[in-house]
């Protein structure tokens, strides 16, 4: 009876002492689930290619833009398989893909502690988890369905398993490593680079055991990540062009070719196109005069059985860059990141995002160095975090192309980490005379760098915070002599006092509005993006013409397609509404070259395809050879739209 019993004790003694933990996670809980209702359908690309997904398990497997399998979006898929998955159990809406958004935002949390608290303690643990909780960016990337709430959970799973395998040398925990980062790199590309080099660092010089077989060790894990990292790559190039979708935003129909040069060398050198939120999409559909339930003459969720869009005000979609001024600077809302520099990190458009953490998590790094001696070269922990920090914030400050503001999420948990091992070493070393006046000193100096980025965004609250935060620094170092307390206690206000800031602006966003599409932390701006049912017709809100949509379901006949567009901008809405499939004809842009007028006319006499409708632009080459051809041989269906053709 005892040893049933047991397994159950044992969880409650875990629970008991792992109890700090719970305000992390309350944290981000509260934070990222935070007006989660008014963000809608977010980034209608995904949220499209999602509903298509989930109708067929080969539109899953290849990430497929639409259920039919024409072009696949331009990223890998396992970030979009959890919502897919979610919407085939739970139904399609917009929670359903964002929930999972929001728990692995948690879970992110939950792991940063699990990484510290066995070889930093509780304390560490607790302040990382509460690092990351707060973090702007962080808690802005939750409430958005891109593909960046997954990545940044994998990384932080990766980055856990590799310092268990540090620790242990077991296999069980290498294994794991390589599976999660294969996760990891089949979610966002190479973004998911740094954590691979990280934990082979930390297994290279801290795993317990022979050179040997740390060697043996190090070499199975490197494998096992590659063939994880580029089995799903490996597989789509394999696949016969015909059987299979045309991959998305690459230019010879190649994934490989879509991970290291379209979004690899291309995006360092600057040379990337058009992409998601890179402002070069098309446009909307030219007669937005009907829209979609809640805008006055909407769809109730029309097309098979079960595929309504249930219950939603309308559907949000992609806002204007230009309706939204990051920290009150002339960047575009979200868009470029500034200038690639060292100090990128720190401008008026990151530095609001994530470059508050950045004082706070060198003084961790150099408080680790003080405590541990050259023992540090030897803390996995401190290995692991310091390697994808670096190789994370070198990639974003010398890439020449986009760095959306949203991206720096995938450094925020080594932040995290590093801010906790500052914690644990001022806990290790109290005793130190000098521990409380470098603490009072850290957190002065964080707070002069936080009021020098808030005092450009113009939001005094941010200024104010950050002067409050030097003066606790100077305060806390002015009587580091007496040390009078317990060291928890001076931990907590300093710990408090470099958050401050981003706590307050992380609240001051979520109060001000949510920009879902391109994540963005802004308590400056003065409108909401991307909100459903905020205002009807206002900014950011993406329109279907009701008129065209009833018009296709009712004379499509036998067709594969409802309707061709020239990019996923146009047909997005059409596939949330009717759940039918849509053909993007050029991709999300509009500027992959899919198909030649040829290959366009043996669809139309094969009957997979009768209507068009080319509302918006049609984008840069790619498609418009076929557009043209469709205006120049199809039938203009003008009492509809003038942008709706048909070609039987």
């Amino acid at each position: 009876m005892q040893e049933a019993n047991h397994p159950p004790r044992r969880l409650l003694t875990r629970l008991r002492t792992h109890w700090p933990l719970a305000i992390p996670v309350v944290i981000s809980t509260v934070l990222s689930s935070w007006a989660l209702g008014t963000v809608g359908w977010g980034n209608t690309y995904y949220s499209a290619a999602v509903r298509s997904m989930s109708q067929s398990w080969h539109a899953f497997w290849y990430g497929s833009f639409d259920s039919v399998g024409f072009v696949s979006v331009d990223k890998p898929p396992f970030s979009l398989w959890v919502q897919a998955l979610a919407v085939r159990i739970f139904g399609f809406h917009s929670m359903t893909l964002l929930i999972p958004q929001v728990l692995a935002g948690v879970g992110a949390v939950v792991l940063v502690y699990l990484t510290l608290v066995r070889r930093w303690g509780r304390i560490a643990a607790t302040v990382g988890a509460m690092a990351l909780a707060v973090t702007p960016i962080a808690v802005m990337v939750n409430h958005s369905n891109n593909t960046d709430a997954i990545l940044t959970l994998m990384m932080t799973a990766t980055v856990f398993a590799g310092v268990r395998a540090a620790e242990t040398g077991r296999w069980g925990w290498v294994v794991a490593t390589g599976l999660l980062f294969g996760a990891a790199f089949t979610s966002k590309m190479l973004a998911a680079a740094p954590v691979l080099p990280a934990v082979l660092l930390a297994v290279a010089v801290a795993a317990p055991m022979a050179w040997r077989r740390r060697a043996v060790l190090l070499a199975g894990g490197a494998a096992i990540a590659v063939v994880a990292g580029l089995a799903w790559f490996t597989f789509v190039d394999l696949t016969p062009a015909s059987e299979r979708p045309y991959v998305g935003s690459s230019a010879t129909n190649s994934a490989f070719q879509l991970a290291f040069e379209r979004n690899g060398v291309n995006q360092v050198e600057g040379d990337t196109g058009g992409r998601p939120g890179s402002g070069n999409a098309g446009s909307l559909p030219e007669r937005p005069q009907q829209g979609l339930p809640g805008q006055g003459q909407g769809l109730p969720g029309q097309g098979l059985p079960g595929q309504g869009v249930p219950g939603q005000q309308g559907l949000p979609g992609q806002p204007s860059d230009q309706q939204r001024t990051p920290g009150g600077g002339s960047n575009q809302h979200g868009f470029g990141g500034g200038d690639a520099g060292a100090f990128r990190l720190f401008n008026s458009e990151l530095g609001t995002q994530i470059g508050w953490l950045i004082v706070p998590a060198l003084a961790g790094l150099a408080g680790a160095a003080f405590a541990l001696r050259r023992r540090v070269l030897r803390d996995p922990v401190v290995l692991a975090a310091t390697t994808w920090l670096v190789l994370g914030a070198g990639a974003y400050s010398i890439t020449e192309g986009i760095v959306h503001p949203y991206y720096v999420a995938g450094i925020a948990p080594p932040l995290a980490m590093l801010i906790g091992i500052g914690a644990g070493a001022v806990r290790d070393r109290w005793q130190h005379r000098a521990t409380l006046p470098a603490l009072g000193a850290a957190v002065a100096v964080s707070g002069v760098v936080s009021w020098v980025v808030a005092r450009r965004t113009g939001w005094d609250v941010a200024t104010v915070v950050a002067l409050a935060t030097v003066a606790a620094g100077i305060v806390a170092a002015a009587i580091g002599l007496a040390r009078p307390g317990r060291p928890t206690r001076w931990i907590a206000l300093g710990v408090l006092a470099a958050l401050a800031t981003p706590f307050a602006w992380t609240v001051g966003s979520l109060k001000t509005g949510l920009s879902a599409n391109l994540p963005y932390a802004d308590p400056v701006a003065s409108t909401t993006l991307g909100r459903s049912g905020a205002g009807g017709n206002g900014p950011g809100t993406l329109q279907v013409d009701g008129a065209v949509v009833t018009y296709l379901l009712a004379n499509r006949g036998g067709t594969t397609w409802l309707v061709a567009a020239p990019s996923a901008q146009v047909a997005a809405p059409i596939i949330i509404t009717t759940g039918e499939p849509v053909m993007a004809l050029g991709g999300f842009s509009g500027g992959d070259q899919i198909l030649t007028p040829d290959e366009w006319d043996a669809l139309v006499e094969n009957g997979d395809v009768r209507f068009a409708f080319l509302g918006g632009q049609t984008g840069p080459g790619g498609q418009g050879g076929v557009t043209a051809h469709i205006r120049q041989t199809c039938t203009a269906v003008t009492d509809v739209s003038p942008s709706l053709y048909d070609c039987a």
